[in-house]
C-alpha cells in the first residue's frame, strides 16, 4: 500500500488488492447502517476505532441500568446467539461483509464470524434457547463478529480452545456476546485471557506526524480446555491454569484483520 494512503487509512497488513476489497466492504457496511438503522450485531473489523464501540456499550449500560460507569466491565460469552442476531450476521455476510478466512479456517467444530458465525455453537438446547431469548430482549448486550484466532481454534461443540488442524495458522471465532456486568470478578482458573489486536503485527503503528495508532483493542476470557488436556509435567499436574499457561506461551491472540 502507498505510504501516503497508510498514513490516513485503517491499520492493515494486506496487499493492495485485498485492502481495497476490505475498504469497499467497510463502506458498504456503514452505508447499510445509515439506510437500515443500527444493526443488532456489529462487524467489529469495520470500525477504525473498535475500542470506542466497546466503550459506548459501557456508557449505554450505565445509563440504562443506572449503574456507575466505573463499576461496569464487559464480559465475553461465546454461547449460541439469539435467532435475531444470527439473522443479522447472516444478512451482513450476504450483503458483502468481508470474511476472507471464515471458510478456509474453519473445521467441523469451528464457526466463523460471517455466514458460519450466524449459527455459532450449532443448535442450542432448551436452556440455551431460553438464555438466548433473554439476551435478545437485553439491548445492553453487544454482539460482535469477524474475529480470528491465531495459534488455536474455538471448539464450539465443547466450548473451549483446542488445537488447530495441521498447517493451519488462523481459525475464525463465533459471534461474541459482550455483556456489561457490575463488579466483574477476576478471571477464573483455567480461563485464558486472550488479547485482541487490530492486525497480526500486534505492535502499535507509528505515523510520520509523531502519533501512534494503538493496535491493542481489548482482552476476552476464553475457557482454556478440559483438565485431561493439561501437560503431564509434575509441576503443572495440580495447576488448573496449566492449559491457559500453554496458550499464553504459544502467544495465542485474536485479530480483526488477517494479512491476506
Amino acid at each position: 500500500m502507498p505510504t501516503a494512503w497508510s498514513e490516513l487509512a485503517f491499520p492493515s497488513q494486506k496487499p493492495l488488492t485485498s485492502w481495497l476489497r476490505e475498504l469497499q466492504a467497510r463502506l458498504s457496511y456503514f452505508g447499510r447502517w445509515l439506510s437500515n438503522g443500527k444493526p443488532r450485531a456489529f462487524w467489529l473489523p469495520a470500525f477504525l476505532n473498535p475500542h470506542a464501540l466497546l466503550t459506548v456499550a459501557l456508557y449505554y449500560a450505565s445509563i440504562t441500568r443506572h449503574a456507575p460507569l466505573e463499576a461496569l466491565a464487559l464480559q465475553c460469552d461465546l454461547g449460541p446467539p439469539p435467532p435475531r442476531v444470527r439473522a443479522a450476521v447472516r444478512a451482513s455476510h450476504a450483503a458483502g461483509a468481508l470474511q476472507p478466512f471464515a471458510e478456509h479456517g474453519r473445521s467441523d467444530t469451528d464457526v466463523g464470524g460471517g455466514e458460519a458465525g450466524a449459527s455459532a455453537g450449532g443448535e442450542a438446547g432448551e436452556g440455551g434457547a431460553l438464555d438466548a431469548a433473554a439476551d435478545d430482549d437485553d439491548d445492553t448486550v453487544l454482539y460482535v463478529y469477524g474475529l480470528y484466532l491465531e495459534g488455536a481454534r474455538w471448539d464450539a461443540s465443547r466450548g473451549h480452545l483446542a488445537e488447530l488442524p495441521p498447517r493451519r495458522l488462523y481459525a475464525p471465532l463465533p459471534v461474541l456476546a459482550m455483556r456489561p456486568v457490575q463488579h466483574r470478578p477476576s478471571p477464573a482458573d483455567g480461563a485464558y485471557v486472550c488479547p485482541v489486536y487490530k492486525t497480526v503485527a500486534r505492535a502499535d503503528v507509528p505515523t510520520s506526524s509523531g502519533h501512534v495508532i494503538p493496535n491493542f483493542v481489548t482482552s476476552i476470557e476464553l475457557p482454556a480446555g478440559p483438565d485431561d488436556a493439561q501437560p503431564r509435567e509434575p509441576s503443572l499436574r495440580h495447576a488448573s491454569r496449566a492449559l491457559a499457561t500453554r496458550w499464553t506461551e504459544r502467544g495465542v491472540a485474536a485479530f480483526l484483520s488477517l494479512p491476506q
